[in-house]
């Protein structure tokens, strides 16, 4: 098929292709990304309490020395 120029030309679709993404559970790209967020944010305030307790524990220990 020809067209006009710079005409953008797409291939006919014959129904065998999926043009739709698959979405799982009617999660949506927004939900999943906003549910690795919360989750990674969790694990740093984890990460964090630890760092914490770490340094209270050294300095309790340096000055009780």
């Amino acid at each position: 098929m020809t067209g006009m120029a710079g005409e953008k030309l797409h291939p006919v679709n014959n129904g065998s292709e999926r043009n739709q993404p698959i979405i799982l559970s009617g999660i949506t790209m927004l939900e999943l990304t906003v549910c690795i967020t919360k989750y990674i944010l969790f694990i740093a305030n984890n990460i964090m309490s630890e760092c914490k307790n770490i340094k209270r524990q050294q300095y309790g220990n340096f000055l009780t020395r």
